[in-house]
């Protein structure tokens, strides 16, 4: 006949050594997370401060230039949507209402931004690039916006006799 333990409960022992092992495990697990999750941001950070430098770095050679037309891609992070050119100078017309708004409330003497706000990382705030010619530049729309579709891309263009960088 077979004993049975009626009544008793069961246990599971388990030695400080294992408890302290499992602690640890949970711990690596969680650096390494945040680990990958710091790197990623400085990637996003890398690119973004990456096309801006590329886009001085091209709007400066086309001004240097008699006559040139300079294809521009880059890529952005996927959470920037748009960038943007504008001046709030001049009235929003176009189709990009919500873009002029949120940039009207909160800067004045920029005139490039990435768009949302909120898909910037780090310090890449709105900026300037001297010799643009803004006022052709936002002739249609202003804002001026180019999609992020994994890359932006448009024409940085200096014709003979004009002064200033054109982007269409």
């Amino acid at each position: 006949m077979k004993k049975r333990n009626i009544g008793k409960k069961g246990q599971i022992k388990m030695s400080f050594n294992m408890i302290f092992s499992i602690i640890l495990i949970i711990a690596f697990i969680g650096v390494a997370i945040y680990a990958v999750t710091m790197f990623l941001g400085v990637s996003r950070s890398i690119q973004e401060g990456r096309f801006k430098d590329r886009l001085k770095r091209d709007v400066e050679r086309a001004w240097t230039s008699e006559d040139t037309s300079i294809e521009f891609v880059e890529s952005l992070p996927s959470s920037i949507e748009y960038v943007c050119f504008i001046d709030t100078d001049y009235d929003q017309r176009g189709g990009f209402d919500e873009q002029y708004e949120d940039f009207d409330r909160m800067y004045v003497d920029e005139h490039i931004f990435y768009w949302p706000f909120e898909g910037v990382e780090g310090d890449i705030s709105p900026y300037n690039i001297d010799r643009l010619n803004m006022s052709r530049i936002i002739e249609d729309n202003n804002p001026q916006c180019f999609e992020n579709d994994n890359d932006v891309s448009f024409i940085i263009e200096k014709r003979l006799y004009e002064n200033l960088v054109n982007i269409g």
